[in-house]
């Protein structure tokens, strides 16, 4: 399974720094995903609740993994605090069948 989360970095209280977002990666995504992921940065746009298009510096995280519970708990996790520590709305989660070798 392939998913690719989505980290926008605006938000109400101010932008989510590279030195938070690098804690974030090293302190939650590592811990969860200790096999390894990929991230990228990227530039983004989404309209939330607000009703207003807003553009932002985000980060995408690739995780390849196998589709049982304990990676979509994992995942769940991830977002879930990164909601919570950076005063998110959303997380965008997409996910896919993938085919994977070393």
């Amino acid at each position: 399974m392939l998913d690719t989360l989505y980290f926008g970095t605006a938000s109400a209280t101010g932008a989510v720094s590279s030195e938070q977002w690098r804690s974030f990666v090293e302190h939650v995504v590592s811990v969860e995903f200790p096999k390894g992921y990929t991230v990228l940065r990227a530039e983004g746009a989404w309209r939330g609740k607000s009703g207003e298009l807003q553009r932002e510096d985000s980060y995408v995280v690739q995780l390849v993994h196998e589709d049982n519970a304990d990676a979509g708990q994992a995942i769940t996790r991830i977002i879930n605090r990164y909601k919570q520590e950076f005063h998110q709305e959303a997380v965008l989660r997409v996910r896919a069948p993938s085919c994977a070798s070393f």
